[in-house]
């Protein structure tokens, strides 16, 4: 995860173009592997920051690692995120 003015500057352009930015984790942690509280520490904390940067509210959060958690980490995302996605990749 890079967090600097670089990275920021070029989300900012994206933006600007029409994609939405959206959270995902402060660390890329397996977040069904996670107590409750870390996950809501690690969902919270990367909003919080692109919030912060964007000014404005981050609604979507992509899930890490592609697939969406069946435990209490789920009920946690949910809550801090409105609109939850999976992302995947060629073929998935």
């Amino acid at each position: 995860m890079v967090r600097n003015s670089v990275a920021m500057a070029q989300w900012r352009e994206m933006e600007s173009k029409g994609m939405e930015i959206g959270s995902h984790s402060w660390s890329h942690p397996h977040l069904d592997r996670t107590s409750p509280k870390e996950c809501l520490d690690q969902v919270v904390e990367m909003r919080r920051y692109l919030e912060k940067e964007t000014g404005h509210p981050v609604i979507s959060f992509a899930y890490p690692y592609g697939y969406k958690p069946a435990n209490d980490a789920l009920a946690v995302i949910m809550c801090c995120a409105p609109c939850a996605r999976r992302a995947t990749g060629p073929g998935g």
